[in-house]
């Protein structure tokens, strides 16, 4: 969050530990990723504006938004395991193995 919105939050704890496999521009990939819950300060621009955020990434530019655990299915997420898991609010912590079903 401080790279893309130069906004602060606090790790909170780790959730998940993902194993996913994908296919990007016609290679396979298996990236590892940990996932965090994190929280923002009470005075981050992120608990007091309601978005969307603009970010950039090198010269690529980013837009961040706030969803509803409803609305996510009709989202492109990915990897798309995190959507059932963001749905239902479950920060158990976890070892997900997750094949993107395009590879």
């Amino acid at each position: 969050m401080k790279e893309e919105l130069s906004a602060e939050v606090r790790a909170v704890r780790l959730v998940w530990v993902v194993e996913n496999f994908f296919g990007y521009r016609g290679e396979s990939h298996h990236e590892v990723g940990l996932y965090f819950l994190a929280e923002p300060s009470s005075a981050s621009s992120l608990m007091n504006e309601p978005g969307p955020y603009v970010g950039r990434e090198g010269v690529r530019s980013l837009e961040f938004a706030w969803f509803a655990p409803s609305e996510l299915a009709a989202l492109d997420v990915r990897p798309s395991f995190l959507v059932p898991l963001l749905k239902a609010q479950d920060f158990s912590f976890r070892h997900v193995v997750h094949r993107d079903e395009q590879t």
